[in-house]
């Protein structure tokens, strides 16, 4: 259970490769593993892109062992192959592995190093709460208003309920599935 020779100041490193246990800089070690071996598109057929944002984009894939439909998230980390997974990003990799089991809270499926970006895979959402109202040619009823707003406050309760803020909350990121939740 030795650090990593390599480990940056405000890096935490992989003690052994990209999974199992991580060891940070100052001795402290994480168990659960936090980025898996190998590349999403062993196990991920990577359809499309479907978004783009300031650090990177989402495209839509498939689980090749189960066809179930997934979001690929790359975000854009320029010097991970050389430093490591920088702290911050650790952090909410570590946060959005403990916030399983919530239905109105996107889960992580997995995470992959890829060249100068980290792959997240996450639960497919086809749609978002935007898209929902530029489409839209009519008024919401008040009753469909408290109810997405009723669904917002509990994915939101149930993250401050952990101490973890969302930090960009607009209609774009409040990701609707296939059922309108």
């Amino acid at each position: 259970q030795a650090a990593p020779s390599r480990a940056m100041p405000g890096v935490l490193m992989p003690a052994d490769g990209l999974a199992g246990e991580f060891v940070g800089t100052k001795g402290e070690t994480y168990q659960r593993p936090v980025i898996s071996r190998g590349r999403p598109t062993s196990r991920f057929d990577q359809l499309g892109r479907i978004g783009e944002g300031r650090f990177g984009d989402v495209y839509i894939g498939a689980d090749r062992s189960t066809g179930k439909v997934v979001a690929i998230k790359e975000v854009r980390l320029p010097n991970l192959e050389r430093n490591g997974l920088p702290k911050a990003a650790l952090r909410e990799l570590r946060a959005l592995q403990h916030l399983e089991g919530h239905q109105h809270v996107v889960r992580l499926l997995d995470a992959f190093p890829r060249g100068g970006s980290l792959a997240l895979v996450l639960e497919y959402m086809p749609s978002d709460l935007e898209v929902m109202f530029r489409t839209r040619r009519s008024v919401f009823p008040e009753s469909q208003i408290k109810s997405y707003m009723w669904m917002l406050l509990q994915g939101l309760s149930y993250l401050h309920a952990r101490r973890i803020l969302h930090r960009d909350l607009k209609p774009s990121n409040i990701l609707l599935s296939a059922r309108g939740v």
